[in-house]
């Protein structure tokens, strides 16, 4: 289908990647709705922040509701956002039925006898790990079940995803189920009357039979970062038919937060299918909002109806996506038609055709565009087994019913659609006849709508019922609806939405746009490479990030390949960078972070992408071919101040395909109880001074064996993570053959292992080139200087033995004419004697004008190569320009002769040593001129091999092992507040209260008293042996009462190392 919401395309990368996929087991099989199951989690995973409830509500009072931007503040926009799904019905004993099953929310009037009870939806046991409070998220491993009901044991320990088995396309998506088994509102009359039962199978199940699977997405892709999506899959688990069913969205707004509603403006844009939402003076007066921006205090909030069910029995063309040349419905067609009772009346074949058809096609069971179908698109579903638009592709989407390529599961590379694949049925957003959006109302104030009021709640879905948005400022909430449509046994029916941000309305529309976009591409959108793992470590005025980008350098784009590109580092003092979000677009909005630094490939990619962002006069910066790093030192920092970084990877882009580049998401996750969840590529970190008595780690015993000349050096990058353990690290290399060549060993990649472990803590790494490798192992890393060029080395060169004043020799790769030489690695020496003990090789040097015949003869001298610590006699040429005779003359050339790999019968010259007389004399018996080339680093028997063990730092203890003086109390005396206090936690007022107690040993109890002597609270430090000897109080009392103002004492007891007493002084 053609979504009544889709637009022309922009230049968002979207992919056309997958979708959702199909259940196939038994929902008989799933226990029903339990209230003891209720969980909460947050939804944090762009600039929206919200809490959500797995029994259906989204947003609730003193939970962070629609928070944007994301930054522990007081921005809510929303009050309350709840799914509606209402049925009409006969029951048992001919009684019209009209139910509205509900969510327990903030509203008041619930549904249900009272006692706790309620009569609503439930969330269905078994989708989250029992033993936490989280409902399941794709981030969060800990909230998933060890088993997930739905899905067979090969997803054991795999997020349960809408695009397959272990898919996490979406930053953050959530997944749970609820239904309607407590519902027993109408299946009982209070004479015990049965007056509906859902399926006979399941005598204690209440309410209709209905169960909805629940999810939500977010993208940190800054084109998405202003959306989150829910997705509702309504499944008829019961016995009955149903005809006539409406979904609906019950949406509490609250532009300007819960105490500045009252004077809120919307509009409804029928067009879009969206409502937005606007503070009527754009001015806040409470402590604890944050403006939008320098210029805007209130942005626009946004509901998009992107989804609604479809009617695939009626015969007419909901949605407008059928075949060219299709008849239409006119007004003469519905004459003697019933409105919404499910029937033919008046015999064309159409049913229930009204008012809102006339123009649209119906099926004729014609071919009426000549290509071979019949009525295609019309009455089209999202389980009937055919692939209605043609979009399913056996070369991109045939990976069996996981929707994961490469697992050989059901369906996999059969060459047909298999449910649970891409493009195809429930995984198609187009295979659905949509009926669109029917009816919107606006009430206000909000407690006009009472939610134990099934009839109410009916009224307001009825189609065709669009009120209009009244222009006076007020605090209004509203209701969509989609319906009337059937939902027979076993048919599973959607609708969708998206709570959608903008500073302004411009920025709101487009974001609209982009989230449009996205569900009419399955919900699929550009990925950014994977995340590096980032790692920290302070000092006093420092921080070091380091990291690991290997998966993040081999990631693979479906569609742009390899398109790795670099890495961009963001810094701030609090968890949502919000501080660093400061680069704006041509109207002012901002768009990106402003890194503090950047690194990027030398491949030709560099400055800004060629295409700017369609509509905002902004381009991505890809870097400057600065080449990769994987370290950074920031010392722009202040001791017992907490930093938060973020390394993220990005790519490259298709100016082409008209893909805007991605990176990674900076996701540090809030807890309810305040706690953070770090990603891979986040980390905190607090400088500080080092804690008293602290020595350092260190590197010790390091020995090197080989004939390696380069230098091989440990850097200890973070002291807090080495242990003491052994370590040996080894070489691997590799050989080149080429015909009348010689190609030396190279060196490959390194190895690092422990040797008392006997395991491998580097494998293979190729970072052989010179400097600080990026592979990073237990705090420390190698840095490598390889000689890769071979040269002779003068200063290990020279004559030995009786050379006292002997002729000199000049070391150098042989070169005449045509003649080249090749410069081979090793030990060489030439040793005299005063008989023949030599014998020169036959040898031809090409020459311009033919060739140089150099015969053998016998010498009284031969060449012996010593690499690796043995001897052997190698082959050379003697050309001698000097005097003929089997001595060493001045002029004389020795050229030294290795075989050819290709054929060892032919010999290649490499180096010479050329005879100079330079006031010398000749050698006598025993003389040995030994010269040395560089080596690289080798492999094999007879390569290099490096050990050495690291020492963790430790403390020294004992009495005058350090000053007890330097106990100091930061800031003294406390005035207000603390420039080191962190940002301030949702719903407080302020952030916590922070005095710091510096110059610790690194263990001491911290007692504070009053001037009475009274014991107010005790602080117990344990600061390890590397940062910091520093503790942090919160200005409350053991109690947890807030202190009152004053001198108050303190005692520092440290066993081992001594006792301290000082005061300081409270002035709020």
């Amino acid at each position: 289908m053609n979504s009544p919401l889709a637009i022309s395309p922009t230049i968002l990368a979207l992919l056309v990647a997958g979708g959702g996929i199909a259940d196939t087991f038994d929902h008989e099989d799933l226990p029903q709705g339990n209230a003891g199951w209720r969980r909460k989690n947050l939804h944090s995973g762009n600039k929206i922040k919200t809490v959500f409830y797995n029994f259906g509500l989204v947003a609730n009072p003193g939970e962070p509701s629609g928070e944007w931007p994301i930054g522990n503040t007081e921005n809510d926009y929303v009050g309350d956002v709840t799914p509606l799904v209402g049925v009409e019905y006969v029951n048992k004993v001919g009684d019209l039925v009209h139910t509205v099953v509900t969510c327990d929310g903030p509203r008041g009037n619930s549904d249900g006898p009272g006692g706790g009870v309620f009569w609503g939806f439930e969330p269905i046991p078994g989708f989250l790990a029992e033993d936490q409070d989280g409902v399941a998220m794709s981030h969060l491993p800990s909230t998933w079940p060890g088993h997930w009901p739905d899905k067979p044991a090969s997803w054991n320990g795999f997020w349960n995803g809408f695009f397959g088995r272990g898919v996490q396309n979406a930053d953050q998506e959530s997944f749970f189920y609820v239904d309607d088994a407590n519902d027993a509102e109408f299946n009982v009359a209070d004479d015990g009357t049965v007056l509906w039962q859902p399926s006979p199978d399941a005598p204690s199940r209440a309410g209709l039979g209905l169960l909805v699977k629940v999810r939500g997405f977010q993208w940190s892709h800054f084109l998405a970062e202003d959306v989150i999506f829910w997705l509702y899959e309504v499944t008829n688990v019961s016995v009955h038919d149903y005809d006539k069913v409406a979904f609906g969205m019950v949406v509490g707004t609250l532009s300007g937060g819960r105490t500045d509603s009252d004077d809120d403006l919307a509009f409804f844009d029928l067009e879009d299918d969206m409502t937005y939402s606007w503070d009527s003076d754009d001015n806040v007066d409470f402590e604890g909002w944050v403006p939008v921006s320098e210029t805007i205090e209130v942005g626009y909030a946004g509901y998009a109806f992107l989804e609604s069910p479809g009617n695939p029995f009626n015969g007419i063309d909901d949605d407008g996506d059928g075949e060219e040349g299709s008849p239409l419905i006119d007004a003469g067609m519905l004459s003697g038609e019933v409105a919404d009772n499910g029937i033919d009346d008046n015999g064309n074949g159409l049913i229930d055709e009204g008012v809102q058809h006339i123009g649209l096609a119906y099926a004729d069971n014609i071919d009426n565009d000549a290509d071979g179908r019949i009525d295609e698109m019309i009455d089209e579903r999202r389980d009937d087994g055919i692939d209605n638009d043609l979009d399913w592709d056996p070369l991109l989407h045939d990976s069996g019913a996981d929707g994961v390529p490469g697992t050989a599961d059901e369906g996999e590379g059969d060459g047909v659609p298999t449910a649970g694949e891409r493009n195809f049925d429930a995984t198609d957003v187009d295979e659905s006849d949509q009926i669109g959006l029917t009816s919107f109302d606006y009430f206000s104030p909000p407690s006009d709508v009472r939610m134990n009021d099934d009839d109410g709640l009916w009224e307001r879905l009825q189609p065709g019922r669009f009120e209009v948005v009244p222009d006076e400022p007020a605090d209004g909430d509203f209701i969509y609806g989609s319906g009337y449509f059937p939902l027979k046994v076993g048919q599973t029916q959607r609708f969708s939405m998206a709570l959608v941000f903008g500073e302004d309305f411009e920025d709101i529309v487009d974001n609209k746009r982009t989230a449009q976009q996205i569900y009419d591409d399955n919900y699929n959108f550009a990925r950014p490479p994977a995340n590096p793992t980032v790692w920290a470590t302070a000092d006093s005025g420092k921080v070091t990030l380091y990291w690991d980008g290997s998966e993040s350098e081999n990631s693979f784009d479906d569609v742009l390949g390899f398109d790795f590109e670099g890495y961009k580092i963001y810094k701030s003092t609090e968890p949502f960078f919000n501080e660093s979000f400061t680069i704006t677009d041509a109207k002012g909005r901002k768009t990106f972070n402003d890194p503090l630094a950047q690194f990027d490939l030398i491949n030709g990619e560099f400055g800004f992408f060629e295409t700017p962002i369609e509509g905002r006069g902004i381009q991505f910066f890809l870097g400057k071919e600065t080449g990769l790093r994987y370290s950074i030192e920031d010392t722009d920092v202040v001791n017992g101040r907490t930093y938060y970084y973020a390394v993220v990877a990005y790519d490259h882009g298709g100016v082409e395909l008209n893909i805007q580049p991605a990176e990674n998401t900076k996701s540090i996750t809030e807890l309810d109880d305040g706690s953070l969840i770090f990603d891979d590529n986040t980390v905190a970190v607090t400088p500080g001074v080092k804690a008293a008595g602290y020595v350092g780690s260190s590197v010790v015993d390091f020995v090197h064996e080989g004939e390696a000349t380069g230098d091989l050096q440990v850097e200890i990058v973070d002291p807090a993570r080495m242990v003491n353990r052994s370590y040996e690290v080894t070489f691997e290399d590799q050989s080149f053959w080429e015909a009348d060549t010689l190609h030396p060993r190279a060196t490959a990649s390194y190895t690092v292992r422990l040797i008392d472990a006997d395991s491998v803590v580097v494998d293979s790494s190729t970072s052989v080139e010179a400097g600080p490798s990026d592979d990073f192992f237990a705090g420390m890393r190698l840095v490598l200087e390889n000689d890769v060029a071979v040269e002779t080395i003068d200063s290990l060169s020279g004559w030995s033995g009786a050379v006292a004043g002997a002729y000199g020799v000049s070391s150098r790769v042989f070169n005449y004419r045509r003649t080249n030489g090749h410069a081979w690695p090793g030990i060489y020496e030439l040793r005299v004697s005063s008989e023949i003990d030599g014998r020169s090789t036959e040898y031809e040097i090409d020459d311009i004008f033919g060739s140089i015949h150099l015969p053998a003869v016998d010498t009284r001298f031969k060449v012996l190569e010593t690499t690796g610590g043995s001897e052997g006699e190698l082959h050379f040429a003697y050309w001698e320009l000097g005097d003929l005779d089997d001595e060493l003359d001045p002029g004389d050339q020795i050229i030294l002769l290795r075989p050819d790999p290709a054929d060892s019968s032919t010999l290649l010259p490499t180096w010479s040593l050329a005879i100079n007389e330079g006031g010398g004399e000749p050698p006598g018996n025993g003389a040995a001129y030994r010269f040395k080339t560089t080596i690289p680093f080798r492999g094999g028997v007879d390569g290099d091999t490096y050990t050495f063990r690291t020492v963790k730092p430790t403390a020294t203890s004992g009495a005058g092992t350090f000053d007890m003086d330097a106990i100091k109390v930061v800031p003294n005396p406390y005035v207000a507040g603390n420039s080191l206090e962190p940002k301030q936690l949702f719903g407080s007022e302020r952030g916590e209260r922070r005095l710091f107690f510096t110059h610790l040993p690194p263990r001491a109890s911290i007692r504070i008293y009053t001037l009475r002597g009274e014991l107010v609270d005790t602080i117990k430090h344990d600061g390890g042996v590397e940062l910091s000897g520093s503790a942090s109080w919160d200005l409350r009392s053991r109690d947890n009462l807030e202190i009152a103002y004053g001198v108050y004492l303190f005692h520092v007891d440290a066993p081992g190392y001594g006792e301290q007493i000082g005061k300081f002084a409270v002035i709020k």
